[in-house]
């Protein structure tokens, strides 16, 4: 079995999908918090993460650039991503 976990970022904006920084300290965005929920999850089902409505260049592109490969491609090669507040999020 896997759990779907949908996002709708068409009607966040970037910071309440990716967080921010405020008076000092980070706060999560949806997606954080998602990521954070699926590796707390014990159980052996597989996630998906769905992002549901029109692509947007605004909020892919962070996905792009937050991504520590550097061909540009989400994820490719190490698994990871890098956070705006130096967290790593590790995929397996």
């Amino acid at each position: 079995m896997f759990q779907i976990h949908p996002i709708y970022p068409s009607t966040l904006n970037l910071d309440e999908i990716y967080g921010h920084e405020a008076l000092g300290k980070w706060v999560d965005g949806v997606l954080q918090r998602t990521l954070k929920d699926i590796q707390s999850d014990d159980s052996t089902e597989s996630h998906w993460i769905y992002f549901d409505g029109p692509l947007d260049e605004s909020w892919v592109s962070i996905l792009q650039k937050r991504s520590t490969c550097a061909t540009n491609k989400i994820f490719a090669g190490n698994n990871e991503m890098n956070l705006s507040n130096e967290k790593v999020i590790s995929f397996y």
